[in-house]
């Protein structure tokens, strides 16, 4: 089978090659990116009183996490970036991920040296068909989220960051960003 990126009709496959283009550029950027699923896992990881503990043996011991094993290493990693979030935050993005298939964001993130908190959408175009805002994000998302619910992310403490991926000729790609 040969399949022809630039005019496949094939919009959902598009857009997943977006996303992981956009969470590479995130990275770079110093912004580690989670979908909403792993975001769902975290928060249950943050309610485990068992990687409670070890997290704040952890913190009084800073030796100790050399004699972890490289799973517990990773998980006090990840439960460390959920803390990031805080119980408001999680308690947000719960009630987001439990309306199903009207999620409005395609990743939730954090700086990794800062304390800013994000709420990402990436939309992916091909050539000569770049995204604007004068659709579906103008007053509410394709999804049905309108202003309110925007303002709602923003009082607490999440930047909305909109993530253009330009799909271009011969495995080029252009990326840019903006908050909303």
């Amino acid at each position: 089978m040969m399949l022809d990126l630039l005019s496949t009709k094939d919009t959902s496959l598009v857009g997943e090659i977006g996303e992981v283009i956009a969470r590479k550029y995130l990275w770079h950027k110093g912004i580690t990116a989670y979908a909403p699923g792993r975001i769902m896992w975290l928060s249950l990881l943050a309610e485990r009183t068992d990687i409670l503990n070890l997290y704040l043996e952890v913190e009084k011991n800073h030796d100790m996490f050399e004699e972890l094993n490289e799973a517990e290493q990773r998980v006090l990693i990840e439960y460390s970036s959920v803390k990031t979030l805080g119980e408001e935050r999680i308690r947000y993005l719960k009630d987001l991920f439990d309306y199903g298939p009207t999620w409005c964001w395609d990743y939730a993130g954090y700086g990794r040296h800062s304390e800013e908190v994000y709420l990402i959408e990436v939309k992916t175009s091909r050539v000569g068909k770049k995204y604007t805002l004068k659709s579906s994000w103008s007053g509410r998302s394709r999804r049905g989220y309108q202003r309110v619910d925007l303002e709602k992310a923003r009082s607490l403490g999440f930047k909305l960051l909109l993530v253009n991926v330009e799909l271009l000729d011969n495995w080029k790609f252009e990326v840019s960003d903006r908050e909303l």
